[in-house]
């Protein structure tokens, strides 16, 4: 039976985890710069061939 609880408190730990994960995410959108970074890029891609 304590094996049993031990595993339960593992469940549990995962699931915080996972919160916390999820509100990372929410941070990362509030912040443009990243996504515009990611925008560039393949820009730049284009424009290299096209030199």
């Amino acid at each position: 039976d304590e094996e049993e609880s031990s595993e339960d408190e593992e469940d549990d730990e995962m699931d915080v985890e996972a919160e916390e994960e999820e509100e990372e995410e929410e941070e990362e959108e509030e912040h443009p710069a990243p996504a515009d970074f990611v925008v560039v890029a393949p820009i730049a891609a284009d424009q290299a061939p096209s030199a």
